[in-house]
C-alpha cells in the first residue's frame, strides 16, 4: 500500500462508521484504480490533494448533517432557524456556522494573505506530523512482541580489560544463568552467520540465525506455515565432528523467515518437509515464520537486521569457552518478577562464576543486565529528540508568525469589533467566533500539512541513515493523526485568540471614528512576538551551525586511505566444501593470481572485513615483546585484523615503512611475519625502527585451536579506521591471510578505469573457478565511508532545513511587522518630511524599530542556545556545545537576515510623497 492509500484510508474516518462499513473497500479501490492513471509526480500529488481534500469535506459534512437532524428532533425545531442551548448566553449552532462563513469569506477577500496563513501553518504541522512519525515509530512504539516490556538482553562485561566492548554470553555461561535465575520464565541466546545457500536457482548469500533451546519461548513470534522449533529436533555435534572432513551430518530442521519463503521459493505452500543445504548442511524445513517478524537487537549486538533462517547451534553449548564470545543472549522476566530482582540474581551467579573460573577471575567479567527497548534505541534517541525539538520550535514560530498575521488583520477589523462591542455583542461570543476563526484557518493548514507529511514523511525515510532502528515502523497512522489534531487545536487556540489583544483598547468612540487605530498593547505584542521569532530562529541556526562545522570536522578525518578509485566485493565459502585450510589458501590464492590479470586492475587484495562493514576476521589479544606474559591482565591488547598480498596497495593504505605481505607468506609451518600501525610502532619502540623487531603475539583460528607466536615485523602502516570516524581504532596487528583463512572475503580492486566493470569480470571468474560461491555487495568504497557519516549527515541536514525554515519566517514576520508600521505611521511621516526631516532620517528611524527587535530577539536566543546547548553535545564532533565562532557567525548572519527584512520597508518609508502621505488618512 502506497503512502497516498494510507493517507486516503487514514482520512476516510472523517466519515461515519455505518458509511466505512458499507462503502470503504469500495471507495479504496476506485482511489488506487483512479490514482493509477494519473500519470506525472505533479499529476498525482494534485489528484491526492483534491480528492482528500473532499473527502474530509464530504465526511464532515455528513456527520454535521447527522448532528443537525439529532438537535431537530431534541427541539423540535429547525436547525437552521438556531438551536438555543437552556440557560442564558449559550452558543447557538447557527453561530457557529455562521462564524465559520466569516471566516471562508475573509479567506476569499484576501486570498493571498490567507495562503500565506495555511501554508505557514501547513509547513509546521507537516514538518511536525513528519518526524513525529519517526519518533513514535522508533522510540515511542513498543517493540512488536508478546508483552514486550518484560524482555531483557544480557551481556558480559570485563572489568579488568576496559578496551574490550560488550560481549555475548558463550553456552556454558549462559546455562550456568538458566539454572541459577528463577526471576526469568525464559532464556536463550542467537548468533548469525552469513554464509551460503544452493539449490537449483543457483547460489545465494543468506544469513542464518543460530538459536539455543529457550529463544523461541522469549520472543513468542507465530508461524505462517508449520511450527516452530522445538527442544527435540536440537540434536548437536561436537566440535570434532564439525572439523572432521569426512563428517556428513543428517538433515537439521530449520525454520525460514516469511521473507524468504516469499521471495527465493515463491510462497510455497508445500514447503514443509522440504530440504534445503545452507553452509554446506542439508536442512529440513519444520516452518515459516510469521511475516514480519525480525528480531530487534541493540547496534551494537551483531545482529543484522535481516535473518533468512533460523536453525539450533549446531554444537553443544558445552563447549563454548568459558568468558569467550557467544550469542546475544535474551530473556524474558517471569510472571511477578521485576528487572530489579533479575539483575540481583544474575549479578550473583557471575560473582560465581568469577569465584569458581579461571578465566572469568582474570577478565573481572560482570553481567550487563538492560530492557531490550532500551538498547534497540539507545543510540537513535539523542538524534530524534533534538531534530523533534527543532521541528517543535519551527511550528512554534510559524504560529507566532500566523498570530501576527492576525493581528494584522485584526487591526483593519477594528472598527467591525467596535461596532459589535456597540451592539451588545458580549465577550465571550467574540472569543467563540476568534477561536472558529482560528479552527478554520488551523484545519485547511492541516490538511494541507497531512499531504505535506505524506510526500515529506518518505523524504525523510530516504534521507535517515541505514542503522536507524525500527524505520519499518514508521507510518502516518492514528496516533500521529491524533497528536496532529491535538496540534492544529493548540495552534487555533495560540493565535486565534491573539486580536483579544486588540479588544482591550476599544470603547464607544472607537465606533463614532474613521480612523482606524491599532493600540498600543497590540503593537507591543507584536513586538514581542517577533522578538519570540527571532530567538527560535536564532537557537536553531546555531544548533545547524554547530551540526555543520561538526560534520565538516567529521569529514576532515583521516580514515587511513583513500577511498577513492576503488570498489570491493564480498564473496563466501561453504563451509563443509572449504573446512580445511589447504583448500582455502588454495582457493583464495587462485582468485589472486587470476583477479590480477583482469584488465584495468593494478592493485587487488582481500580481507576478511573491510572498513565500516562489521568485524568479521578480527579479534582483540594480548601482544607484547619477546618473553612477555601474554595470559597476564596487566598486558596491552591490540586488534588483529588479517590480509592478503595487495590488500594495502588496493585499499589505498599508506606504507610508512618496510613492505607488505607477498604470496604465500605465512602459515602454520612458516615464521609468522606481522605488518603493524604507526601507532603501535611508536608507543613499543619509541624513537627506534619498529621493521625487524620481534613481537610476541596471539594468532586466532578460523577453524581448530590458535596459537601464540614470535613473529617478525616487515612493515609499518598508517592506522586505519574500521570501526568509528569519532573514536580512534585499537592499535593494529596485521598477519596473513594465510594464517587464518576465513570462508569470508572482502575483495578490493583498485584501478584508472571504472572499477565497477572490472568487479564484474572478478564475479564472473568465481564463478568459474567454483560456482556454488556466491559474490555479493558490489559497491564502491567511497560508499562505506560516506555510511560512516550518515547519521551526522542526517541530523546536519534536517536540522539546516528546519533552521532556514525558521529564519524565513522570522524574517517574514520582521517585514511585516515593519510595513504594517510604516503603514500605521503614514501620516505622522508624511508631517514630518513635510516640516523638512531627510529621506534618509525617515529610513533610519524605520530601520532602527527593527534593529531594536533584531538586537532583543538575538539577546535572548543567545541566553536560549547557551541553556540548550549541551543537549547537543552527543550529535558534535570536534566542536564544543558553545564554540563561540559559530555562536558569532551565526548571530551576525540573523542580523543580517533581519536587517535586510526592515530594510525594504524602510527604503519604502524613505520614498514616501509627503502630500500622498498626508492625503492617505
Amino acid at each position: 500500500m502506497t503512502t497516498s492509500e494510507r493517507l486516503f484510508g487514514v482520512l476516510l474516518r472523517a466519515f461515519p462508521s455505518d458509511i466505512r462499513g458499507q462503502h470503504e473497500d469500495e471507495m479504496r479501490e476506485t482511489f488506487r484504480l483512479l490514482l493509477e492513471t494519473r500519470q506525472g509526480r505533479v499529476t498525482r500529488l494534485r489528484f491526492v490533494a483534491r480528492v482528500c481534500l473532499d473527502t474530509v469535506r464530504q465526511g464532515l459534512a455528513e456527520r454535521m448533517r447527522r448532528i443537525m437532524r439529532r438537535e431537530e428532533g431534541r427541539f423540535g425545531v429547525a436547525v437552521r432557524q438556531g438551536i438555543k442551548t437552556t440557560g442564558g448566553g449559550g452558543m447557538w449552532w447557527s453561530d457557529v456556522l455562521d462564524d465559520v462563513k466569516v471566516a471562508w469569506r475573509g479567506l476569499v477577500r484576501a486570498p493571498m494573505a490567507g495562503t500565506v496563513l495555511i501554508l505557514t501553518l501547513a509547513l509546521g504541522i507537516g514538518a511536525n506530523a513528519a518526524v513525529f512519525s519517526v519518533l513514535r515509530g522508533v522510540l515511542l512504539r513498543p517493540l512488536p512482541y508478546e508483552q514486550p516490556e518484560e524482555l531483557l538482553t544480557l551481556r558480559h562485561r570485563f572489568r579488568n580489560v576496559p578496551t574490550v566492548e560488550l560481549q555475548g554470553i558463550p553456552g556454558p555461561d549462559l546455562l550456568d544463568y538458566q539454572a541459577g535465575t528463577p526471576s526469568l520464565e525464559s532464556l536463550g541466546s542467537i548468533g548469525t552467520l552469513e554464509t551460503n545457500l544452493n539449490d537449483d536457482q543457483g547460489a545465494a548469500r543468506v544469513t542464518i540465525g543460530w538459536v539455543t533451546p529457550g529463544f523461541f519461548d522469549v520472543l513468542r513470534p507465530g508461524t505462517a506455515l508449520g511450527r516452530l522449533l522445538e527442544p527435540s529436533d536440537w540434536t548437536p555435534r561436537t566440535r570434532a565432528q564439525m572439523e572432521d572432513p569426512t563428517f556428513a551430518p543428517p538433515p537439521m530442521p530449520v525454520l525460514l523467515s516469511h521473507a524468504m519463503w516469499e521471495g527465493r521459493f515463491g510462497s510455497d505452500p508445500e514447503m514443509i518437509g522440504k530440504v534445503v543445504t545452507i553452509n554446506g548442511t542439508r536442512m529440513n524445513v519444520v516452518g515459516v515464520l510469521e511475516e514480519g517478524f525480525r528480531v530487534h537487537a541493540p547496534p551494537d549486538g551483531g545482529i543484522p537486521a535481516r535473518i533468512d533462517a533460523y536453525g539450533y547451534l549446531p554444537i553443544p553449548m558445552t563447549e563454548g569457552a568459558r568468558a569467550g564470545g557467544g550469542g546475544l543472549a535474551l530473556a524474558r522476566l517471569a510472571d511477578g518478577a521485576t528487572l530489579e530482582q533479575a539483575r540481583a540474581e544474575l549479578s550473583t551467579v557471575a560473582e560465581a562464576l568469577v569465584e569458581t573460573h579461571a578465566a572469568h577471575a582474570r577478565f573481572g567479567t560482570e553481567v550487563v543486565v538492560e530492557p531490550l527497548f532500551d538498547g534497540v534505541v539507545a543510540n537513535a534517541r539523542p538524534v530524534l529528540w533534538v531534530l523533534f525539538g527543532a521541528v517543535a520550535m519551527v511550528l512554534l514560530i510559524a504560529v507566532l508568525n500566523v498570530a501576527n498575521l492576525q493581528l494584522v488583520r485584526a487591526a483593519a477589523r477594528q472598527q467591525d469589533f467596535a461596532v459589535r462591542v456597540a451592539l451588545g455583542v458580549s465577550r465571550g461570543r467574540m472569543v467563540r467566533s476568534l477561536l472558529t476563526e482560528g479552527l478554520v484557518f488551523a484545519g485547511l493548514g492541516t490538511i494541507a500539512g497531512l499531504i505535506l507529511a505524506a510526500v515529506g514523511l518518505n523524504t525523510l525515510l530516504s534521507l535517515a541513515p541505514t542503522d536507524l532502528p525500527r524505520l519499518e515502523a514508521v507510518s502516518l497512522d492514528g496516533t500521529v493523526l491524533l497528536f496532529t489534531l491535538a496540534v492544529t487545536v493548540a495552534a487555533a487556540l495560540g493565535f486565534g485568540l491573539a486580536p483579544l489583544a486588540t479588544l482591550g483598547d476599544l470603547g464607544s468612540s472607537a465606533v463614532l471614528s474613521s480612523r482606524r487605530t491599532v493600540g498600543a498593547r497590540s503593537h507591543r505584542l507584536r513586538h514581542a512576538v517577533i522578538v519570540g521569532e527571532l530567538a527560535l530562529s536564532l537557537m536553531l541556526v546555531t544548533g545547524a551551525g554547530l551540526l555543520v562545522r561538526s560534520f565538516a570536522k567529521l569529514g576532515a578525518v583521516d580514515p587511513g586511505y583513500d577511498a577513492e578509485g576503488a570498489v570491493a566485493l564480498e564473496l563466501a565459502l561453504p563451509f563443509f566444501t572449504y573446512r580445511e585450510l589447504g583448500r582455502r589458501q588454495a582457493f583464495f590464492d587462485d582468485v589472486l593470481e587470476r583477479v590480477a590479470k583482469v584488465p584495468g586492475v593494478t592493485a587487488a587484495g582481500l580481507s576478511p572485513a573491510l572498513p565500516f562493514t562489521g568485524f568479521g576476521g578480527t579479534w582483540s589479544a594480548p601482544f607484547g615483546l619477546p618473553g612477555t606474559d601474554l595470559s597476564s591482565e596487566s598486558t596491552p591488547r591490540a586488534r588483529y585484523r588479517v590480509a592478503s598480498p595487495g590488500f594495502f596497495e588496493a585499499l589505498g593504505a599508506r606504507m610508512v615503512s618496510g613492505r607488505s605481505f607477498e604470496r604465500r607468506e605465512g602459515g602454520p609451518d612458516k615464521e609468522a611475519v606481522v605488518v603493524i600501525d604507526r601507532r603501535l610502532a611508536e608507543s613499543t619502540w619509541p624513537g627506534q625502527d619498529a621493521v625487524g623487531q620481534s613481537l610476541d603475539i596471539t594468532i586466532a583460528a578460523y577453524i581448530g585451536q590458535g596459537r601464540q607466536a614470535t613473529a617478525r615485523v616487515i612493515g609499518i602502516v598508517e592506522p586505519i579506521r574500521f570501526e568509528s570516524l569519532t573514536e580512534p581504532d585499537d592499535p593494529l596487528i596485521w598477519i596473513p591471510y594465510n594464517e587464518y583463512g576465513s570462508l569470508e572475503a572482502g575483495i578490493v580492486l583498485r584501478g584508472p578505469g571504472d572499477p565497477i566493470l572490472a568487479a564484474a569480470q572478478v564475479r564472473d571468474l568465481i564463478a568459474d573457478i567454483d560456482p556454488g560461491t556466491p559474490v555479493y555487495n558490489v559497491r564502491r568504497l567511497s560508499e562505506d565511508l560516506a555510511a560512516a557519516t550518515a547519521r551526522s549527515r542526517f541530523a546536519t541536514l534536517l536540522m539546516s532545513i528546519f533552521a532556514l525554515a525558521a529564519l524565513v519566517l522570522a524574517g517574514v514576520g520582521l517585514y511585516g511587522v515593519i510595513s504594517t508600521s510604516v503603514q500605521r505611521r503614514t501620516q505622522e511621516i508624511g508631517v514630518r518630511l513635510a516640516l523638512g526631516a531627510r529621506a534618509r532620517a525617515i529610513g533610519s528611524m524605520v530601520l532602527k524599530e527593527g534593529t531594536r527587535m533584531a538586537l532583543g530577539g538575538i539577546a535572548l536566543g543567545l541566553v536560549l542556545s547557551l541553556a540548550t546547548a549541551p543537549l547537543l553535545a552527543s550529535l558534535l564532533f570536534g566542536v564544543a556545545p558553545t564554540d563561540v565562532p559559530t555562536l558569532l557567525f551565526t548571530t551576525l548572519f540573523l542580523l543580517a537576515v533581519a536587517t535586510a527584512a526592515a530594510w525594504i520597508p524602510a527604503m519604502r518609508a524613505s520614498k514616501l510623497d509627503p502630500v500622498e502621505a498626508l492625503r492617505c488618512e
